[in-house]
Parts: structure tokens; C-alpha cells; sequence
């Protein structure tokens, strides 16, 4: 059975008994396409935040 976060014993390859819950990161080396692109995904939920709004 997996572990009640967060704990002591922090061990984020054994977080159960079904692979599908193991953690993978990835990510690219390039810090400026990563903050670029992570700004433009913040910039688009944005946009659809305060559309929804506008429409109730």
C-alpha cells in the first residue's frame, strides 16, 4: 500500500504498489525555453480563467 505524504522517510520511488504512481520528471536543460513555455501555458489558462468568468 502507498505511503501518506508528506513524512520522514521521503522516498518518491516507492510510492506504491502499481507502477502508474511512480514519479517521473523530465524536463529540458534549457532553463529559457522552459520558463518561456512555461509562461505561455500560464498566459493561456489565464485567458481561459477570466473567459469563463466573463461568461457566468
Amino acid at each position: 500500500m502507498g505511503q501518506n505524504w508528506p513524512n520522514n522517510n521521503l522516498n518518491f520511488m516507492q510510492l506504491g504498489d502499481i507502477e502508474e504512481n511512480i514519479i517521473t520528471i523530465s524536463g529540458n536543460s534549457n532553463l529559457q525555453e522552459e520558463f518561456f513555455n512555461y509562461a505561455l501555458k500560464l498566459q493561456e489558462s489565464s485567458y481561459l480563467i477570466t473567459d469563463y468568468i466573463l461568461e457566468v
